[in-house]
């Protein structure tokens, strides 16, 4: 196959970094997953991200009805990704009340959006509970490693290494406390990720595994199959 210029690559991984950027649904998307990661620096930027791509959407005749309706909304899905984390529904539920009826009592169009982060920080206050409770400090530091690297190779000596940990070691507890292997893990991220290139452009599958990193084709799908039960190439077709 005919080597493409290095400039091919990075625009690929351009795409990967601005993708978002592109359509909200995928912001949100990104939030969320960024929720269920207990990874709080993140979302604060990804709600910043949605905050910057432009007005909200209008869900009212009247302005303050139509915030007020948008930063429901955002509970709504912020409730959901808690739940997704562990938070039992019945926490996760009793705060998006809560958060609803302040929402409720503002008459500011300001404070409503201002609100939102704060909202943002609370679900997170209750997943990094869950986290804690489920996983020790060093898986959790290590998962943060590995979803801000996705589009990287990263191997269990990288992540060891970043924590000053013996590789043995780290894999040992990775496995006991996920039940996954370490590749397993990492794999399982980068083509969760990859969905949204596989139906949403039209880059070939090639370009997408060598997007994340993957040794070649083969493998990529071969990983993909076993996450999804069906090929890349499949679901794209399903989406035509």
């Amino acid at each position: 196959m005919e080597e493409k210029p290095r400039q091919y690559y990075q625009s690929l991984y351009y795409d990967r970094e601005t993708m978002f950027r592109h359509t909200p649904y995928n912001l949100e998307e990104r939030l969320v997953n960024a929720v269920i990661q207990g990874n709080k620096k993140f979302a604060v930027e990804m709600l910043g991200e949605i905050s910057r791509h432009g007005a909200k959407a209008v869900l009212a005749k009247e302005p303050l009805r139509s915030a007020k309706n948008s930063v429901i909304c955002s509970c709504a899905f912020l409730a959901r990704a808690a739940i997704r984390a562990g938070v039992a529904a019945d926490e996760a539920f009793a705060l998006s009340d809560a958060a609803i009826r302040h929402i409720e009592e503002l008459s500011d169009i300001k404070k409503v959006l201002h609100y939102e982060q704060s909202a943002l920080l609370q679900f997170l206050d209750l997943v990094e509970k869950k986290l804690c409770q489920k996983y020790s400090p060093h898986i959790i530091a290590a998962i943060g490693y590995i979803h801000t690297r996705l589009a990287d190779k990263i191997t269990l000596r990288d992540i060891a290494g970043h924590l000053e940990l013996h590789p043995a070691y780290l894999s040992k507890i990775f496995r006991q406390e996920t039940g996954l292997t370490v590749t397993d893990y990492i794999n399982s991220c980068k083509v969760e990720e990859s969905v949204w290139f596989v139906r949403n452009t039209t880059h070939s599958i090639a370009e997408i595994a060598a997007m994340y990193g993957f040794s070649g084709q083969g493998y990529y799908i071969t990983v993909f199959r076993k996450k999804f039960g069906i090929t890349p190439g499949e679901m794209r077709r399903r989406r035509e």
